[in-house]
């Protein structure tokens, strides 16, 4: 998926986890904040939407790939869906 920014993390269904000999079962695109984990969260979520405007007239994520999970270590924090 192309929105204009290289993502952190990224795979597609059905590549081969390299940690695992499984197929990956969904597909998945990251973008990480670049601040150290220390920050306040409203930091990296400014951080993060800073990256993606920098690259597109888009003011919002979910206008380019429908769906926007923003993650504080292991749980979701804010959810948005189209």
């Amino acid at each position: 998926m192309d929105v204009g920014v290289t993502p952190t993390e990224c795979w597609l269904k059905g590549d081969v986890n390299p940690r695992t000999p499984l197929e990956r079962k969904f597909s998945r695109w990251s973008l990480y904040s670049r601040l150290e984990r220390t920050r306040e969260l409203e930091d990296h979520i400014t951080d993060v939407i800073e990256q993606r405007r920098s690259t597109s007239s888009s003011n919002s994520l979910r206008d380019t790939v429908g769906s926007c999970n923003l993650w504080r270590i292991s749980s979701p924090v804010i959810r948005v869906s189209t």
